[in-house]
């Protein structure tokens, strides 16, 4: 195995990665393998200035790159799909 990075990853620089884009409302670690600290599921509301619907949207965020990606988004009449969907994703 390689060297890991000095550090772990955290669920706050998760957060503020996640941030950027909306209003993080769930964050938990992808896997509980140790591998993995660096792999976050987050759950965020994002808004458009062009309309006043919010959409949510499940991301798993990357720390070390950093870095969302692996969507699926939901309208806002969706919020219990998206929450299914975050609880379903990185099963611990």
């Amino acid at each position: 195995m390689g060297e890991r990075a000095a550090g772990t990853r955290t669920i706050q620089e998760a957060t503020r990665i996640a941030g950027k884009s909306g209003k993080v409302l769930a964050v938990k670690q992808f896997s509980m393998h140790p591998d993995d600290d660096y792999l976050y599921v987050v759950l965020v509301e994002v808004g458009h200035e062009d309309r006043p619907a919010k959409e949510y949207v499940t991301w798993l965020v990357n720390t070390s790159c950093p870095g969302c990606g692996e969507g699926n988004y939901f309208n806002s009449t969706r919020f219990d799909g998206a929450l299914e969907d975050f609880n379903k994703r990185g099963r611990l």
